[in-house]
């Protein structure tokens, strides 16, 4: 790594803050962190040579680290007087090492018959509500709690291995830990579910969002502020979904052998609602689907009202973005519906019910179609 690797960034950085403050728009896409991992050792050697070579502690480290990075990344902001700045990286990293797991889950050699201890329970107390419910699922079901199966599903295991900060891997997976704790989230990408063509490819159980979170601020003299900018009924429809998506992938730890005929079946129906789930998440290029579209669609794909048609057809009729063949009945027969949608800060259980009406409706004319 070149010292002078970080100088066309910070001039980037400095174009960029210009732009923002010229009330315009500008858009930062950083493909490594080279940059700034190379400017940050250089501002470490700088300081070891003022304390004679001497190795600095390594909480001041740590802690300085937090600053200067944030320091970087704050530079990003929407101006209520001004133009915005926003920072995008787009980093090659090994299996969710966005959520500290180890290569395990990727590694090349044979672990069948290695044997790893399990862990329980209780060592993840304290863990979020989402992650505990996910590991009471598997644990209901057989699964073993090892390493291996944490790796694989994207939950951190209660100590990691090989935690060498010598080691380049790791300590790459330092840098990304401190860079992604002080983003507005990450979005994990998975190469062998693109190279399968499901897309999209996004791990759900290491993707998330911390854009627009927070309650809403009352202070004495100050107008209340709505800090989350998302739109209430599409919140309400995601607050679910990634647990749900985040499952599919946790049955395959159990043998087929040792999965009753009933459970078989719900999860045969589970993960055809999820397939149709995925087909609504697609969308056209440059046409991106409003709010109401997309509540429109998710609630279709996770009503269940589409378990009655054969999984490839659900899908066809739910995918297409704005051109999704049920996003078009909607136009044509019901449009009040999305217009409720649209305008409700809540969905209404009238409004509820309408859609809830026309979705079935939908479904029984595809049965009866020609093509059904």
């Amino acid at each position: 790594m070149q010292p002078v690797s970080w100088v066309p960034f910070f001039d980037a950085i400095a174009v960029a803050e210009e732009s923002r403050e010229s009330d315009k728009h500008s858009l930062i896409v950083l493909d490594s962190l080279a940059p700034i991992i190379s400017a940050w050792e250089l501002a470490v050697r700088w300081a070891q040579q003022r304390e004679a070579g001497n190795p600095l502690e390594s909480e001041l480290l740590s802690g300085q680290r937090r600053a200067f990075f944030s320091n970087v990344f704050e530079r990003a902001a929407n101006l209520k007087k001004g133009g915005s700045l926003t920072m995008l990286a787009v980093v090659e990293t090994d299996a969710l090492a966005a959520i500290k797991i180890d290569s395990i889950a990727h590694s090349d050699h044979d672990l069948k018959h290695e044997v790893e201890k399990p862990f329980t329970l209780d060592d993840f107390v304290g863990r979020k509500v989402s992650e505990l419910e996910r590991l009471q699922k598997l644990a209901d079901r057989g699964v073993a709690l090892t390493p291996k199966t944490l790796a694989a599903i994207g939950i951190r295991p209660p100590e990691c291995v090989g935690s060498d900060e010598s080691n380049l891997t790791l300590r790459h997976s330092v840098e990304m830990r401190e860079l992604q704790s002080i983003s507005d989230g990450q979005v994990v990408f998975d190469a062998a579910m693109a190279a399968a063509g499901a897309f999209p490819a996004v791990v759900p159980g290491a993707t998330f969002s911390r854009y627009g979170l927070g309650s809403t601020e009352n202070t004495h003299n100050v107008e209340s502020m709505k800090r989350d900018v998302r739109p209430a009924a599409l919140q309400a429809v995601a607050a679910h979904l990634r647990g749900d998506l985040a499952l599919e992938g946790d049955k395959q730890f159990l043998p087929p052998s040792e999965v009753s005929g009933e459970a078989a079946a719900a999860d045969a129906a589970q993960s055809a609602r999820m397939d149709a789930v995925r087909a609504a998440l697609l969308q056209q290029r440059r046409a991106n689907l409003q709010a109401e579209e997309m509540v429109a669609l998710l609630l279709a794909a996770c009503s269940g009202a589409f378990d009655v048609l054969p999984p490839a057809k659900a899908k066809m009729l739910l995918r297409g973005g704005q051109q999704a063949p049920f996003l078009q009945y909607l136009y044509s027969n019901v449009s009040h519906v999305l217009k409720k949608l649209r305008e409700e800060e809540r969905i209404s259980i009238v409004t509820a019910r309408e859609l809830d009406i026309a979705v079935r409706l939908f479904v029984e004319l595809q049965k009866a179609g020609p093509n059904s």
